[in-house]
């Protein structure tokens, strides 16, 4: 999953080790990924919409989770977690 932020100008997304990863959006939405990079690795903070960034990486931790290996007790929270971040994405 890839979430475009109007905020950043950015696309943020997990890659296969968790890692949070970010790049530039075009104005057509789609994603410039030869220049993406780490969050981690951000140096200037400054003006940096934390609570946008933080609900960024709430959601696609969530959706990651929620398409996990449902073969548990969980599976009823994760469905209803899954259609609350897909059906409302404003959250």
């Amino acid at each position: 999953m890839m979430i475009n932020s109007n905020t950043f100008g950015m696309t943020f997304w997990l890659d296969d080790d968790n890692e949070f990863c970010y790049c530039p959006t075009f104005t057509n939405n789609e994603p410039d990924k030869s220049c993406s990079g780490y969050v981690v690795e951000w140096d200037d903070w400054e003006g940096v919409d934390y609570n946008e960034l933080f609900a960024i990486h709430r959601k696609l931790v969530l959706f990651k989770w929620c398409n996990e290996d449902n073969n548990n007790t969980a599976y009823a929270t994760k469905e209803r977690l899954r259609n609350n971040l897909l059906y409302n994405p404003s959250n």
